[in-house]
């Protein structure tokens, strides 16, 4: 892709971004493709750069050494962090043939990370072409693993209804993003769904279209074992930002902020190279050797902003950062001092408690006061284990086990109930001394927590000095794709 690139395309956007920005007269250097060819192979070439990966913190090195080579002043990041799914493995298991294969889920689910129990989704192995409801016809879905081609819309939705277990895509390649984008589902649903390359299913499968066959009297179905963890994991993200200042007395103070962001859409874990997406960015570079060289009239602020994919995350800590009542902006960092405080000094009456419990009453009090979440989250977990237990068919022969849970939920509900933990009854003490390891786990979580909130609340401030020195003219963000040769401008959204 990077060897095509729509210069037509970035031209027309600097041409419009530079009526904004530029008010001197001298012509100046037009980007040249081998400039912009470069960039986007140097993005692409960092590996999969989806948000929280290796491959985006390498992109955002290379953006900010850009912005200090080409002198732009104020450079800095803002730092965030938000929740993406992070993939840890997910395997295919032939089970009679014992073979085991590493393979990639598809990220289509913009709620559940669909991970599979350690023991595994289990069943034959049908293919069914591009899934159209009569490519089902004589075959028995419900309970089996279906093998269905990446360019089949919505279709998997046939086999979910139909009772599927789960289903493998198999991509003939090369794909446009929009096969990935169109099997994207917002409702939380439990239907596991999974991507390999043809030559990876001809590897574990061979001539996998006779599996089309699969009805009655025709060749026996493989049976598969599917696995796969993924989960929901907090990740760290940065904007990196560079200032151009005005050379024109009269028009300095407006200040023009220029966006693109620099990370990519991960539909399959670990493969996402984005050399499409690196359009932009790549443009946001060549504005800014081009505003460097020719010194605009009015000030630029060029921003390259990451968590485009988790709704355009970077872009709104942006607006928030700079939006933000400046009351507001030390009332919330007040808040966050204080809640850390408040865990350190929790962490400290739990620490001298797991040595020994104080007969002090106040101390008692304290140590109450550390304990009250704790306690209430293991009165959760046992009504929920209770539950669980009492709804088996089995439950008759599991009264002694249900009887000692209730009476270990009661003895902590008491525990909650009590004014002090001073010097308390041997029994007492022994619960006390099964939670308070949990409940230190709890307020190093809250302290790390708050650690991180401060550090990314002390970079939205540095950013605010910089684009809050002068006043806006305009926001410009970077969208751009060669699978189009349009430039739009747009007021108050689309």
């Amino acid at each position: 892709m990077a060897d095509r690139l729509p210069l037509n395309l970035f031209r027309r956007a600097l041409v419009l971004l530079i009526l904004f920005c530029w008010t001197s007269a001298a012509a100046g250097r037009e980007p040249t493709s081998d400039f912009l060819e470069t960039t986007v192979r140097t993005l692409s070439e960092s590996g999969d750069r989806s948000t929280g990966s290796s491959g985006v913190a390498r992109a955002g090195v290379f953006i900010r050494k850009m912005f200090e080579d080409l002198g732009l002043s104020e450079v800095g990041t803002h730092s965030f962090s938000l929740p993406v799914r992070k993939h840890l493995e997910s395997t295919l298991v032939l089970t009679e043939a014992g073979r085991s294969f590493v393979i990639h889920p598809l990220l289509a689910n913009a709620i559940s990370p669909q991970t599979i129990p350690p023991d595994g989704l289990s069943g034959p192995l049908f293919y069914v072409g591009r899934g159209e409801l009569s490519d089902f016809n004589g075959k028995p879905v419900e309970g089996s693993i279906i093998l269905m081609e990446l360019d089949s819309g919505k279709n998997w939705l046939h086999a979910a209804n139909l009772g599927a277990r789960a289903l493998i895509y198999v991509d003939r390649g090369p794909s446009d993003r929009n096969q990935f984008a169109d099997k994207n589902e917002l409702s939380p649903i439990r239907f596991p769904r999974f991507w390999i390359p043809l030559a990876q299913a001809r590897e574990i499968f061979g001539s996998f279209e006779a599996l089309s066959k699969g009805n009655a009297g025709s060749q026996k179905a493989p049976t598969v074992r599917l696995t796969s963890r993924t989960g929901w994991e907090r990740v760290p993200a940065e904007n990196i930002y560079g200032l151009i200042p005005g050379n024109d007395p009269r028009l300095r103070e407006e200040l023009i902020l220029v966006e693109a962001f620099y990370d990519s859409t991960g539909y399959v874990p670990d493969g996402s190279p984005g050399a499409d997406e690196a359009s932009g960015i790549a443009t946001l570079l060549a504005l800014a050797r081009f505003l460097k060289e020719n010194p605009p009239g009015r000030s630029v602020l060029l921003v390259a902003t990451a968590g485009h994919a988790q709704a355009h995350a970077g872009m709104r800590e942006l607006v928030w950062s700079i939006r933000t009542r400046s009351k507001e902006l030390r009332e919330f960092q007040k808040e966050i001092q204080a809640a850390r405080d408040t865990a350190g000094e929790m962490l400290d009456t739990l620490r001298k408690a797991a040595q020994g419990i104080s007969p002090d009453p106040e101390i008692g009090r304290q140590l109450k006061t550390a304990l009250e979440d704790r306690i209430k989250t293991e009165v959760d977990i046992l009504t929920r284990r209770l539950m669980r237990l009492r709804l088996r068919q089995d439950a008759g022969e599991n009264q002694a086990r249900i009887k000692a849970l209730a009476e270990e939920r009661l003895e902590l509900r008491r525990l909650g109930w009590r004014n002090t933990l001073a010097d308390p009854p041997p029994e007492v003490q022994r619960i006390i001394q099964e939670i308070i390891p949990e409940a230190i786990v709890d307020y190093e979580a809250v302290q790390k927590d708050t650690e991180r909130q401060l550090a990314e609340i002390k970079s939205a401030r540095a950013f605010r000095a910089v684009a809050r020195e002068g006043e806006f003219a305009a926001v410009v963000s970077l969208h751009l794709s060669s699978h189009g040769d349009g430039v739009g401008a747009f007021n108050d959204g689309w």
